[in-house]
């Protein structure tokens, strides 16, 4: 299959596939909420609030921010490295808040708060150290702007006294953040890994029950799962009245076929002879492999006439076997004369040794006339 029609991991058989998921699913979330949130800011700002010296730009400055805003919002899951760009994109964030906060008045502005955003973003979606790092450059930023702030002597509060506090709530906030998403993503992972590990410990367990009920030369039901058949259908024929024929099938000339060709062609005539009791029964019927040279078939709401007449089917498709193999077939019909599945199966045995002890004694009267 090419690469184009391969089907994506299954996220429940793949726990790194469902932690990946579930990560970009949630910087996408985190990523909208920045989004909406610059634009908000964006374009409800009012000329007014820009310094004097930004305010003949004002028109670019927001155009030039919603362009900003949109394409930092989709850019980081359309590469190839989405969490490489999304982290690109949160230092992007944090100079252009750095920039609108100094055009509109530096560490007096009223839009300080923008601040919390991209340490949000990444405290939410990264690991703690790398959230620590973004916090420790909003303060470093907060800092360069108060450098380059004047403030006059008694014109009102210092603002520094708010910077500071501002720059303490961004590393607790980024602390705190960050150790609930590691703790969050610690458990998903635990429960997806704990999911793989429940479904692959469900598809060994069905694997186990497939190798225990089937023969493994022929790939049919072996005697144990044919027993539990046969006690199952008398089962459901007390409760329900239904009806089945139990059919036991001897192979002839087998071990001539092994001493002669060895056991793999054996195996071979088994298979082939198996594949040909599938082909001549139904669906509901079952095939199995009863002993070294013997087969059965359970042919589920079948009469004594039902097996009879698949026993004649049998006989004619093996007339002609390459091999020259040969069938004995002996049956029996529930409900009858058995009581219950240990003497269903004598009675079919029994019309497989009567036939066998028939053949024999056809098979010696032609040897006495031939000398």
């Amino acid at each position: 299959m090419s690469d184009a029609l391969a089907l994506p991991p299954d996220p429940r058989r793949f726990p790194e596939v469902a932690n990946t998921t579930a990560l970009r699913s949630l910087e996408q979330k985190v990523s909208l909420v920045r989004s909406a949130a610059l634009l908000v800011v964006v374009l409800t700002l009012p000329e007014k609030a820009l310094q004097p010296q930004y305010a003949h730009v004002f028109p670019y400055l927001v155009l030039l921010g919603c362009a900003y805003i949109l394409l930092g919002g989709l850019l980081p899951f359309t590469t190839p490295e989405p969490r490489q760009m999304a982290s690109l994109m949160v230092v992007c964030d944090l100079m252009f808040c750095s920039m609108l906060v100094q055009a509109t008045g530096g560490i007096d502005s009223g839009y300080l708060a923008l601040y919390y955003l991209p340490v949000l973003r990444a405290a939410v979606t990264m690991q703690l150290r790398d959230a620590l790092a973004t916090a420790g450059l909003a303060v470093a930023l907060t800092g360069y702007l108060a450098v380059l702030h004047t403030h006059p002597a008694g014109a009102g509060p210092d603002p520094y006294w708010r910077l500071v506090s501002l720059d303490l709530s961004l590393l607790a906030m980024a602390l705190v953040f960050a150790l609930v998403a590691q703790e969050g993503r610690s458990y998903h992972s635990a429960v997806a890994k704990l999911s793989h590990a429940t479904i692959r410990l469900h598809e060994q367990s069905s694997q186990l029950r497939e190798m225990a009920q089937h023969d493994i030369v022929t790939g049919v039901y072996n005697r144990r799962y044919i027993d539990e058949r046969i006690n199952s259908e008398i089962v459901r024929a007390h409760e329900g009245g239904s009806r089945f024929a139990l059919v036991l099938l001897e192979v002839k000339g087998l071990r001539r076929l092994n001493d002669a060709r060895g056991s793999a062609a054996g195996d071979a005539a088994l298979k082939r002879l198996a594949e040909l009791l599938c082909r001549l029964t139904r669906r509901i019927d079952t095939v199995g492999r009863y002993s070294g040279d013997g087969f059965a078939i359970l042919l589920s709401d079948t009469n004594a006439a039902g097996a009879e007449a698949l026993a004649a089917r049998l006989m004619v498709a093996m007339e002609h076997d390459p091999d020259g193999l040969t069938l004995l077939i002996g049956y029996a019909a529930f409900p009858g004369t058995a009581g219950n599945g240990v003497e269903l199966v004598k009675e079919a045995a029994a019309m497989l040794s009567s036939n066998r002890s028939a053949r024999f004694r056809q098979s010696s009267s032609g040897t006495e006339r031939s000398a």
